[in-house]
């Protein structure tokens, strides 16, 4: 993890003291210059003037030497001065100071000794700034010259002052070439151990920089020639940070040693700590500045590590995790050495008062006596121990894990954190993950694992497991008359009589309006029996709701272990089809019966019969002819496939839809009987026929991502446009994947399919919904067509007026009578099919449908020839089976 780096505080920018002096390399190499600056000159005057003095004769000589050794005196002063300050150049003056002696010595061969003397200062100065290669050929060209000029004059005693000389010029050369080395090697010894510490050191003063090592690019991407004054010393400073450099100036004019610390962004974007120790020497003139000595260290991982530990630090402080150390004392007794603040949640004592006391005695109402033997174990070096979430043996509820692991100094840290939400939020969604939210019943998961716990409960062949599933009759209508907080009210109070009826058995909502109870032990069977008879008496008893008393009826199906199934799974499904079974029966009670099982051994003959037909063509198209009730116009036609089974004749499709979904090729058989239809269509148009066919699509297809392209693939083939098709899916098909079905059927319309609801009524499809879907119609279910001249004619009604509304057409299936047709008309519905109007035909016949006359009459007649019911549609006849 990166710790962000910690804003500067006063600490950080102001000095700490003066820093303590110090003899090291830096002062040794200081020293020496300043011994060889500050005094050299000293010495080369007095090789100047002394032995000048003790040579001059007291003759006009001597005045000559008076007034020409103040003028080189000051000559070689000012040369001086000037390399001093940096001038290099200047040193090659003092070879001009040479030229000027060897000149005089010729003019004036008397002066030859005075003026070697005065030349002993310039070898001094050329072996100071030019070293003793360049001061030895100076002697050298000296002696040369000097003796000749002595040789021609025949001057004995200047013959033995230029030996003299010689040795003096070789002790002067000697003496500072060995202190120039000294100095020399002291400061390569000084550079290395600075370059070695990886530090940037300079020199200057409060604004120009006179020196620098190379170090500074590496930390702040600057090279060392680009810097010559503070400003480009300073430029790198984080803005945050740039009031250090008030305080630097401050210091340097009060002549104080101090330091700096402040951010400094690198040349390549990154942010560095640094901390900067400052040297301030008094000027030695009070127009000169204060010298300035600077040594900058990189502190980043330093202060990166002090902010993580004080967040570290902080986050302790302030979570609720409480932390206490323990160690063994000299007893072997487990002991608190260290206590954080929070740790005064978790016990009747403050932090400060646990420190020195028994764990036992600090926490008796966490740790028993093997716990406190395991916590010994993890200061020992053991493992980890966790624990919890414990309860606290004190007053309310609370809740706390701990946590110990092993530190160095065979000592142990243990955090505690209050984990009193956590385990009521957990017991609160067990709770909820298990129990009916409306009711307060067993849910169905719940009901699986009280299966499954009674099912390997059971101990001898006498006890038995009978599930009972109750499922409530017309309870729909129930919530369409009074809403569905009415109906809540009434599950809520069926669910209550179904408990006490229940007694100690387990009584649980599945969901919806069907319930569930599990009778276990001897003769469960036989209980179960008594418990259904009950149930339907109780249901009996009414329910007012809106000052009106509302009886309830139910289907009861039951299935009993280990005579109807083995396991939990297959005792649920089997009472469930009990159920279904006794809805459709006039008996409210029915039992599981194998032969009524869509598992059994003939049923999965003929799902193995089946797959083989999907791949043989055994599949057939059927089409009804759908018309138009306001024009009496044929307007197209409902694909119907059927089976052409070699054992049992023509199967319609409620005899194997079911093995398709079971077998999962639902996809297969919605290629294959899209596949037929668009090819039939073709064949249509091309007759000059052109009538759209409609399909039905399944859920399963709705989710292939593959379903619009297939389609669109089969127009192309068939040279039709998008137009030509219109697919059908169901509402509750709809409502199982709304998004997924949504995105289908919008390709498909964009291109020009149309779109139509099947079974329009049967679900709960909300009117935002249909608002936003890609319809082009809605179809009523054949079972409100049924009860037209009932109870559903308002039922109808508000739906054909809620597809008007929505700019829909509405369809009207399983129309069977004149009477349902003549409500339907009346009621504005657009579009009509059934066996009124024709049954599914294959697609020959009808092709010659298509080609006979396509106008439904205004009024049919109905009249029965040869035992069959026909129909009068213009011309033609359909029969119809009765």
């Amino acid at each position: 993890m990166s710790a962000s780096l910690p804003q500067p505080t006063a600490a950080h920018s102001r000095a700490s003291g003066s820093l303590r002096p110090t003899t090291s390399v830096s002062d040794s190499v200081r020293i020496t210059r300043s011994w060889v600056n500050e005094n050299g000159w000293r010495a080369i005057g007095a090789l100047l003037i002394v032995p000048t003095l003790m040579y001059l004769p007291l003759a006009r000589a001597r005045w000559t030497m008076i007034a020409l050794a103040p003028l080189v005196v000051t000559f070689n002063l000012v040369v001086n001065r000037l390399v001093n300050r940096g001038k290099r150049g200047a040193a090659w003056f003092s070879l001009v100071g040479f030229a000027t002696m060897v000149f005089a010595s010729l003019l004036a061969p008397h002066l030859l000794v005075p003026t070697m003397v005065l030349l002993t200062a310039d070898i001094a100065f050329v072996t100071r700034w030019l070293g003793r290669k360049y001061a030895i050929a100076a002697m050298v060209l000296t002696l040369a010259l000097m003796g000749g000029i002595a040789f021609a004059h025949h001057d004995p005693s200047a013959t033995g002052g230029i030996f003299l000389w010689a040795f003096s010029a070789a002790c002067t050369i000697g003496i500072i070439g060995d202190a120039n080395e000294a100095g020399a090697k002291m400061a390569t010894q000084y550079t290395r151990v600075i370059d070695g510490l990886g530090l940037v050191v300079w020199e200057g003063d409060v604004d120009l920089v006179t020196s620098i090592n190379i170090h500074v690019e590496g930390l702040l991407g600057i090279p060392a020639e680009a810097i010559s004054t503070t400003a480009d010393l300073r430029r790198p400073i984080h803005p945050d940070d740039r009031h250090v450099l008030d305080f630097h100036r401050e210091q340097v004019a009060a002549n104080h040693d101090h330091e700096l610390q402040y951010r400094a962004v690198h040349a390549d974007g990154s942010t560095r700590w640094l901390l900067e120790l400052i040297r301030v020497k008094q000027a030695g003139q009070e127009d000169n500045p204060a010298q300035v000595q600077g040594v900058i260290i990189d502190v980043t991982e330093r202060m990166e590590a002090e902010n993580r530990v004080a967040m570290y630090a902080n986050l302790v402080e302030s979570v609720g995790l409480g932390m206490v150390i323990i160690g063994h004392d000299e007893d072997r007794v487990l002991r608190v050495s260290a206590a954080n603040p929070a740790m005064g949640s978790f016990s009747t004592r403050d932090p400060e008062q646990l420190v020195n006391l028994t764990l036992a005695d600090a926490f008796s109402e966490l740790f028993d006596e093997s716990m406190i033997r395991s916590l010994s174990a993890v200061a020992d070096g053991g493992e980890i121990v966790e624990l919890g979430p414990t309860r606290v043996q004190a007053e309310g509820v609370r809740y706390v894990r701990l946590r110990a692991f092993p530190l160095a100094g065979r000592v142990a840290a243990i955090t505690m954190e209050d984990a009193t939400a956590f385990q009521l939020a957990s017991a609160a969604l067990s709770y909820q993950t298990n129990h009916d939210a409306l009711t307060g019943l067993p849910n169905r998961p719940n009901v699986v694992q009280r299966l499954n716990e009674a099912l390997e409960a059971v101990p001898n062949d006498r006890h038995e497991v009978s599930l009972v599933m109750i499922d409530l009759d017309h309870f729909r209508q129930v919530n369409d008359t009074f809403g569905h907080h009415e109906g809540d009210r009434l599950l809520i109070e069926l669910g209550r009589r179904l408990k006490r009826a229940g007694r100690s058995d387990v009584v649980a909502r599945l969901g919806g309006d069907e319930f569930a109870v599990v009778v276990s032990g001897v003769n469960a069977a036989i209980r179960a029996d008594a418990l259904a008879e009950t149930v339907l008496e109780v249901f009996l008893e009414s329910i007012v709701i809106q000052d009106i008393n509302v009886q309830t009826t139910a289907a009861i199906g039951i299935a009993t272990f280990p005579t109807d199934a083995t396991d939990a799974t297959t005792l649920m499904q089997r009472a469930e089809l009990a159920m279904y079974q006794a809805k459709k029966s006039a008996d409210r009670i029915m039992h599981y019966v194998a032969s009524d099982d869509d598992s059994s051994p003939s049923r999965i003959a003929l799902l193995a019969d089946f797959q083989h037909a999907v791949n043989a063509g055994e599949l057939t198209n059927h089409y009804q002819p759908i018309f138009d009730l306001g024009t009496g116009k044929l307007v197209g036609g409902e694909t119907l496939v059927r089976w052409q089974h070699p054992d049992h004749g023509l199967l319609a499709p409620a005899q194997f839809l079911a093995l398709a979904e079971q077998s999962g090729m639902v996809g297969s058989l919605t290629e294959a009987v899209a596949a037929a239809a668009i090819a039939d269509a073709a064949r249509w148009h091309r007759q000059g026929t052109p009538l759209p066919v409609t399909i039905n699509l399944s859920a399963r297809s709705l989710q292939d991502h593959r379903t619009t392209s297939q389609l669109l693939h089969l127009l192309d083939l068939a040279d039709l446009p998008a137009t030509a098709l219109r697919v059908e899916i169901t509402e509750q098909a709809l409502l199982d994947d709304p998004i997924t079905a949504t995105k289908v059927l919008s390709q498909l319309r964009a291109q020009g399919a149309e779109v139509s609801i099947d079974d329009f009524g049967t679900g709960y499809s909300s009117l935002s919904l249909l608002r936003q879907l890609p319809i082009d119609e809605l179809k009523i279910d054949g079972l409100f067509v049924a009860g037209l001249c009932n109870q559903d004619a308002m039922l109808v009604r508000s739906i054909i007026d809620l597809g008007h509304a929505l700019g829909l057409r509405v369809v009207a299936e399983r129309i069977e009578t004149q009477e349902e047709l003549d409500v339907l008309i009346g009621l504005g519905c657009d579009r009509g099919q059934g066996f009124l109007f024709g049954q599914p035909v294959p697609a020959d016949e009808f092709a010659n449908l298509l080609t006979s006359s396509t106008t439904l009459p205004p009024r049919q007649t109905l009249r029965t020839t040869d035992g069959a019911t026909v129909t009068q549609l213009s011309s033609r006849r359909v029969v119809a089976p009765r």
